[in-house]
This record gives C-alpha cells, structure tokens and sequence, in this order.
C-alpha cells in the first residue's frame, strides 16, 4: 500500500467529459472523496474553479497540514464551517479568491492555523455598500503570518485589528491614503492592538505620507517597516523614537527629495535602514550623527553625486557593517578625493563596488568604475593650476609699473573718454519722465499760439482714449529758473517733443535752441522723442522734411485743409505719442556715423 503524504490536482476541469466551446471549467468535490488520505500532509486545489466549499468535501483529510485553494471561483461567505473537518492545517492559500469576509466565526474552526494568504480578494471589497469583517483574525490562537495583500481595502472594514499571536502582517496593494485621509481619525488605531507583530508591509498604499497620529500608534514590537512603492514626499522622521524596536525601515520608490538638515534618531536597536530609490542629491552631514546603532545602510539607485567626509560620522562608520551606494550618478572629479580614499582604506562591506559604483560625471569618464579614478591626476591639475595663477600673477604685477611709466596718461585720458561715453547712454526710465510731451511753438504767432490751446492741448489732455500730460512754456514753467533751465528739463522730461512748424518757424530763438537740444539727447540717450507738426504746406519742399518723412514718416505730421480729416489726425498723433520713434523707422535704412554737421538730419533717421 502506497502513502501520499502530497498530492496535485491543480488545474482540473470536469473530469472524464468533454467541454463544449465556452462552457464554464468547474471541479466537483464530493463528499468522502478523500476519506482514506489519512497520511496527506500537502493538498493542492488551485486553478480549478471551485465555487464554494462544504465540511464533507475534506472528510478523511483530518491530519492535512497546508491546502492550497488558490485562484478558484469561491464567492461564499466563510462562517467557521467549511474547515472543521482541517484540525490539524496550518497553511491556507485562499489567494485569487472572492471570499467575502462578514462573519466574524471565520476560521475559528482552525485552531492550528498559522498562516493564511487573503491576498487578491478585492471583489467584495470593490462592490459599493458591503461591509467587511475582520474580528476573525481574534479567533486564530495560532496564527503567525496574514496577508491582505491587493485587496482594494479603503472603507466600510472594521476600524481595529486585534490579535496577540500575529507575527507579520502583508497589507501592500490596498488604500490606506484613503483611510488616512485627512480629516477623519477612524483609523488611526487600525494596527495598534497586533500587540506581538513584528514585520508591517503597507507598501503600494498611494500614501503621500504617513500620518504622524498613526504612526505612533504602530504597535512597538514592530521590528521591520516597509512603506515603499508609495507616493511619500514627506516622512516626519521624528515619530521613530516611538519604534523602540525597529531594525528595518524601507522608503524605496517614493518622492522624497531630501533628508533633513538636522540630526534624527534612530532606534536604538536599528542595525538596517533602507533608503534606496529616493532623490537625494547630497547627504546632510547631520542626518546620521545619532545613528550609532545602523549596521546595514542601503542608498543605493539615489542621486547621490559626491560624498564628503562629514557625510558619515565616525561613530557610524566605526559600526558599520555593510553600506550599498550603487548605481548613484557619481562625480569623479578631485572633490571625490576624500571618496576614493575611503574605498581603499575601510573595513566595511561595500556592496557591487566594481560593478555598480560607477561614474556619471565628467562626460570623459561617464560609465567608469569608480576604483579606476588615479588619484595623482588631482595633484597634477592642482600644480598646473597654481604655476598658471603664480604665473599671471607674476606678469601682471610686472606689466602694470612699466605700462604706468610709458603709457600712465595715454591710458588715463582713454579711461575717462569711455567713462564719459557710457555716462552718456545712460537712459532715464520712461516711468520717471514727467510729461508726455513738451510742445514747441513760436509764442509770438498769435495764430499758432491759438491753435495749440484751442486744437491741440483740447485733444490731447481731454478727449480721446488717452488724457496726455502736456508740457507748455507760459503754464508748466517754473518760475525763477532761466529760460535755457526751463527748456533742458521739459525736454529730458518728455517722452516726445512736438514742434509746431510753420513757414517762420525757426525765426524764434527759442525754437531754434529747443530743435538742437532734442538732437543732443538723441546723441546722449539714444532717443528719438522728435516729432513734427506742419501748419503751413509751403514747408513741404524743404529737404530735411523730405530727409525725416524718408526715414521716419510718422514723425511728421501735417495740419489738414479739410475738417472732415481731422479726426484722423488727432488718432495718428496719439499713435505717435504712445509708441517709440524708433520702431517705426524705414526697415531699409540703418545708422550710420556722419560728420556732425549732418547729425541734425540723421538723427531720426537711418541711412541704408
């Protein structure tokens, strides 16, 4: 008589009949199948479609040990019946499953069971109003290992686990983001009564952080602390003191960018720390200065560029066992001195040296192990570049009295002439300029003096879109001040200057001098504020006209015979008081320098 102590019948459908094209694959257990499997020790029903189970079908399976039930079809809701025939089982997979979790005697019919694998049961838990049970947990005496694992667990579950044997708890693939959200404090205890857990894995929560009312809840016996694959850009470092016991921390593949500037404390009894996969680009040199406890340090797949020798106290580098830096984008210049020395002088493990610490920076030595960096080239750039600083040093030091001697005025004169000419283009903000433009008219031609108050000042200062500020000799000028005073500040105080030109116009002195003033702060500021306005047509003939209306045709504006286009006059004025001269110049002309006695006519203009 032969004794199985294992047997497989995974993956079996309706067996001994044919299956027609899409008919449903289902096995059937009766009852006192297995009733002379005594010795079975190993039972596995997985991949077989199994929609619910009975008592009698695992009658004769008393001394079994582990079932393995995965990926089967089982929708029923389990009341501490199905398994009471198992007294002896202690490892159940109900993995891939659509177990509904209601009834709090589920389980307790299995005294022995020590591990059991829920993982990927999330159909219940995604349909909307059901609620979820997990009190069994409670009534498992024996039980050492749990996994909840991608079972969409968010709400509507019980707010508390309770149990005194549960060693580790795999909670990955659920929606703790969603039960600790903001706001509310329902679950904030949901770990705190597994009085004897020691491993947590609550990786792939889409945690952003870890609330600190939460994590000082984490039961204290905690030994090892996975929260990786999350959405974490913040961790308050503070709350570990609370884990009094913890040897494990890992925060791999979450947005942290940096670790904090000030010191943290770790555990005492904290000999690994696993930080790999986060962006940190530099390590502050005291976020390890009370880690003395850390005997594996894992930064491997960070951003680490360089390393300093603050970067890892002594005292931790004196404990240390194993430290992983790998695939970090390494900067193998003479800063890294301090880094090659440490690789060839410590005690201590460092892991994939020759095949992951490699070079990122300079490009020359991009995708080089680090252990081929020569430590002499750093001392040759060094003397290379100080004999060429002392060098310099020496030449100038030695140039600089002789060029005095023989050239000492020369090269004074030639710094106060560019020292003049850049004092010259020194441009006043438009914002600070008081007026909009300053107009320009012989104030002794009663009818021009009549047309800029009655014509002029009316549609500039109080019609039209824009309400110009106007400057205007007999009402802006200050008193007490001389004529030729008067005459510089309202013209380097407008962004334009109007001349009112008629065929006497430049009898007037005054209009005269204002002319050659506008072209001198076109030679100093480089500003065009020129603007021409012709009463009289027998001017038309004159060359500078001409030359102007060639090079810059919208300065210069003439007085229209008839009414009706006077209206766009006064819209051709506003636009050249609210632009700058020079972009409306002749594209095909460009300055050029010209004797100063043609200045006058080039100033507005450019000459191709």
């Amino acid at each position: 008589m032969v004794i199985h102590k294992e047997i497989d019948l995974s993956m079996n459908c309706c067996p001994g009949k044919l299956r027609l094209p899409g008919q449903q694959c289902k096995l059937t257990i009766k009852s006192r199948t297995f009733l002379h499997l005594h010795k079975l020790k190993v039972f596995d029903l997985s991949f077989n479609n199994i929609a619910d189970i009975k008592p009698e079908n695992f009658e004769g399976l008393e001394n079994i040990q582990c079932l393995l039930l995965s990926c089967n079809y089982m929708t029923q809701a389990l009341d501490g019946k199905q398994f009471n025939r198992l007294k002896s089982l202690k490892y159940l997979d109900l993995a891939h499953n659509r177990i509904d979790f209601y009834f709090r005697e589920a389980f307790s019919e299995i005294p022995t069971l020590e591990v059991l694998d829920l993982s990927y049961n999330s159909y219940t838990f995604q349909m909307k109003g059901m609620g979820h049970r997990f009190e069994f947990i409670n009534n498992m005496p024996s039980i050492r290992c749990l996994s909840l694992a991608n079972n969409q667990i968010a709400k509507r579950v019980s707010s508390e686990l309770h149990s005194n044997t549960l060693n580790v708890l795999n909670f990955s693939g659920n929606l703790l983001s969603v039960m600790w959200e903001s706001g509310t404090n329902k679950y904030w205890n949901f770990f705190r009564n597994l009085h004897n857990l020691t491993v947590l894995d609550i990786s792939r929560n889409m945690l952003k952080t870890v609330p600190p009312e939460a994590m000082v809840r984490f039961p204290p016996s905690l030994t090892e602390l996975y929260i990786n694959n999350n959405q974490i850009d913040f961790f308050n470092w503070d709350n570990l003191t609370e884990l009094i016991n913890l040897q494990i921390l890992d925060l791999s593949q979450n947005l942290l960018c940096g670790l904090p500037s000030n010191h943290v404390t770790f555990p005492k009894h904290s000999p690994s720390s696993s930080c790999k996969t986060i962006k940190y680009p530099i390590l502050p040199s005291e976020f390890f200065s009370k880690a003395k406890s850390i005997r594996y340090l894992d930064l491997s797949k960070n951003y680490i560029k360089k390393l300093y020798a603050n970067s890892f106290p002594s005292e931790l580098l004196q404990r240390l066992d194993v430290l992983a830096l790998g695939n970090n984008p390494f900067s193998c210049t003479c800063d890294a001195d301090w880094l090659n020395h440490f690789i060839k002088d410590t005690n201590i493990s460092l892991v994939h040296l020759t095949t992951s610490w490699k070079c990122e920076f300079p490009e020359s030595q991009q995708g080089q192990s680090i252990l081929l960096i020569d430590p002499l080239s750093c001392q040759k750039i060094h003397g290379s570049i100080g004999f060429i600083v002392s060098f310099l040093i020496t030449v100038i030091f030695t140039a600089l009295p002789i060029l005095n001697k023989l050239f000492g005025w020369d090269l004074w004169y030639t710094f106060h002439i560019c020292a003049a000419k850049l004092k010259g283009r020194t441009i006043i903000p438009s914002e600070n300029l008081q007026y909009d433009a300053f107009i320009v008219f012989d104030t002794s031609h009663k009818a021009v003096a009549d047309w800029v108050y009655h014509e002029l000042v009316v549609n500039l200062e109080k019609k039209g879109q824009h309400n110009f500020n106007l400057c205007l000799e007999e009402r802006d000028w200050i008193p007490g001040k001389s004529s030729i005073e008067n005459l510089y500040d309202a013209i380097y105080q407008s962004r334009k200057t109007i001349f009112i030109l008629t065929n006497t116009c430049f009898v007037s002195g005054q209009l005269r001098q204002a002319f050659f003033i506008a072209h001198q702060r076109l030679l100093d500021d480089k500003v065009d504020v020129i603007v021409l306005v012709l009463l009289d047509q027998s001017l038309r003939k004159s060359k500078y006209l001409q030359l102007r209306k060639r090079l810059c045709k919208a300065s210069v504006l003439s007085w229209p015979h008839n009414p009706h286009a006077e209206r766009y006059f006064w819209l051709k004025m506003q636009k050249v008081l609210t632009r700058d001269n020079h972009l409306q110049y002749d594209p095909n002309f460009s300055e050029s320098f010209l004797p100063f006695e043609y200045n006058l006519q080039a100033s507005c203009g450019r000459k191709h």
